[in-house]
């Protein structure tokens, strides 16, 4: 298996690629040789000052480089890979560089090689920008080259990992198939609002306890940043957006911990939520803040084993919260709902959701949800390597 970890500069690449070589005992190749190239071909002029011409021979080099993970013999992790030569190039001459003759050719070419990996990692620009002392020290560019390479992602099947490095390194595993941990058995399930994530909890809890599974739903608890939460969404959840993010992400760790979820786990218990780092992403998301951001935010909050995605339409999800009476301003509003379940597509296969059809009677989708879990039998893959530093937990804000 060959996989290459990519993403902007001062994301992690190198950090989580030795981590996966180290953890999973395969080969490192090391895939960005900027500072090296440049060195060589341009001694003592900076990478951002090159000019086109320059640029050209500087990207043609580093697709060489790039090639070094593609001919070895074997699977290897590497830290970079021949995409990232576009975004770079065409970003540090303000485009110029496509004017050069055979660039196009030059493209495809990129694109081949590219694809020769089995498995693509990206990693989203959720730690803060640091000094390399060889690109410049700017969030603006670093931003430039992400928003470049996540485009030309689309083409691509990959898979997005963020938070600690024991998380990316937990997420890679689980992703590969090359590892499980007892973080497998924290299952979340999201969806639209309305979409039947408290009735089938449950009903999973009922069809537990008579299957004999050890389950345990976590409970949702009115602290006092859910309070706060509610509070401010109910005045302006527009205006209120940063410290809406702040005081869901607060409610979903406390959450976390109050219900032992740790705990459980280590016990071989299956724990299974209502909502979790994805509503907030995908609902903030649709608020008009940046993708980025969000991760940032919900960099210490754990990430779920299993996500289950229950799928119903925008329609389905206003009309059912106007019967309910429950819906607050952005629950009825559809348009909002049509963003919210296109943020949920977009993020399903780079996560791994399992989609399930919501608009089927309610025993069908219990039993569709209970097969997800259970697998033929409960995991209990025992602790593993996981850790989370309780202590030490911040909430991430900007």
């Amino acid at each position: 298996m060959k996989i290459a970890i990519t993403g902007t500069h001062s994301t992690g690449k190198t950090t989580l690629a030795r981590a996966i070589a180290e953890r999973f005992d395969m080969p490192y190749i090391r895939g960005d040789k900027a500072v090296d190239i440049c060195k060589i071909l341009f001694p003592g002029k900076d990478v951002n000052l090159l000019t086109v011409e320059e640029q050209w021979k500087f990207q043609h080099e580093m697709f060489r480089a790039f090639d070094e993970a593609i001919e070895h013999a074997g699977s290897c992790v590497t830290d970079g890979f021949h995409l990232t030569c576009i975004p770079y190039g065409e970003t540090f001459t303000n485009g110029g560089i496509r004017a050069m003759n055979g660039y196009r050719e030059f493209c495809q070419k990129v694109h081949e090689a590219s694809r020769k990996m089995d498995l693509i990692i990206y990693l989203p620009p959720e730690i803060c920008l640091e000094d390399d002392d060889f690109r410049p020290k700017s969030e603006g560019l670093r931003l430039d080259i992400d928003k470049s390479i996540l485009q030309l992602l689309e083409e691509y099947n990959f898979n997005i990992v963020h938070g600690s490095v024991d998380e990316r390194v937990r997420q890679f595993g689980s992703i590969s198939g090359l590892e499980k941990t007892f973080m497998d058995n924290y299952i979340a399930l999201e969806g639209l609002p309305r979409s039947g994530k408290s009735t089938q909890l449950k009903m999973l809890q009922e069809k537990s306890a008579k299957k004999g599974l050890e389950l345990y739903v976590c409970r949702r608890n009115n602290s006092s940043f859910m309070k706060e939460f509610k509070k401010i969404r109910a005045e302006d959840s527009y205006a209120n957006t940063r410290h809406l993010i702040e005081m869901n992400v607060k409610s979903l760790l406390y959450d976390f911990e109050s219900n032992d979820v740790l705990e459980r786990l280590d016990k071989g218990q299956v724990v299974v939520c209502d909502r979790q780092k994805f509503t907030v992403i995908t609902m903030f998301c649709a608020l008009g803040n940046e993708l980025h951001e969000l991760y940032a935010t919900t960099y210490d909050l754990p990430m779920p084993g299993k996500v289950i995605y229950l799928d119903i339409s925008p329609e389905t999800s206003v009309s059912r919260s106007i019967l309910t009476r429950q819906g607050s301003a952005l629950k009825l509003d559809r348009d909002f709902q049509t963003e919210v379940k296109r943020l949920y597509e977009w993020l399903a296969p780079k996560h791994g959701f399992h989609k399930i059809d919501a608009l089927r009677m309610r025993e069908e989708i219990t039993e569709d949800i209970f097969r997800e879990i259970i697998q033929e039998e409960p995991h209990d893959w025992g602790r593993g390597t996981y850790r989370i530093e309780k202590e030490n937990s911040t909430i991430r804000t900007w």
